[in-house]
């Protein structure tokens, strides 16, 4: 059992704000859909000292799994630089990913118009990278999972109720508010440290998740 707040919602029921569909494509022109499966992780530049470096790839994610795992159906979008930012970096790609939202038309290689569209459809990431994409905090935390809200000291605890203390997209953008109306810099801290919350959400809540 747990509360009726922390019930899974739809998205009208959140009371967020979706974007109107995209138009529908001319008339007599094939419309292909496809999402994106995006990829981030750091790794060590070099051996003996180690500097952060990130590399984000792309891939179509309704390709056949035949075609997925070959490599040079990976896209490599670029590499996060050293003392550079995640949400800065991914910024030209986001702008694009609206764009492709709206509907894009383009001539395939065989020459026809068809009318392509598409966005982002899941996210693959390890442990750290996948919580700062979800705008928690790093895992040794307090609370440092992005699923639930568990505390550092209860992960061993098998009895733990994860539904009941699940972390929900409808209260975690309430949390994000109350930490942005902080009016100090030391209470904005104080707050996403209580909910195991970064102080901005992940620039990735800006695209629809369909």
């Amino acid at each position: 059992m747990r509360p009726v707040t922390k019930r899974n919602r739809l998205p009208c029921e959140s009371g967020l704000a979706q974007p109107p569909p995209p138009p529908p494509p001319p008339l007599g022109i094939r419309h292909l859909k496809f999402f994106i499966d995006l990829y981030y992780d750091d790794f060590g530049a070099f051996g003996k000292a180690y500097h952060k470096l990130g590399g984000l790839y792309i891939q179509f994610g309704n390709m056949p799994f035949s075609l997925r795992k070959r490599l040079k159906n990976h896209f490599l979008i670029g590499l996060v630089p050293f003392g550079a930012s995640f949400a800065e970096f991914i910024k030209p790609l986001i702008n694009d990913i609206k764009q492709l939202q709206e509907g894009i038309k383009i001539t395939d290689c065989n020459g026809e118009q068809v009318f392509v569209s598409g966005g982002l459809g899941m996210s693959t990431a390890d442990l750290p990278q996948g919580n700062d994409m979800a705008g928690v905090r790093r895992h040794n935390a307090d609370h440092g999972c992005r699923s639930c809200e568990v505390f550092r000291e209860d992960l061993n605890n098998l009895y733990f109720d994860v539904q009941a203390n699940g972390r929900y997209q409808h209260l975690s953008d309430q949390q994000f508010k109350e930490i942005r109306r902080a009016p100090t810099n030391a209470a904005k801290e104080a707050i996403a440290k209580r909910y195991g919350l970064q102080h901005h959400p992940n620039i990735l809540d800006r695209v629809i998740r369909n």
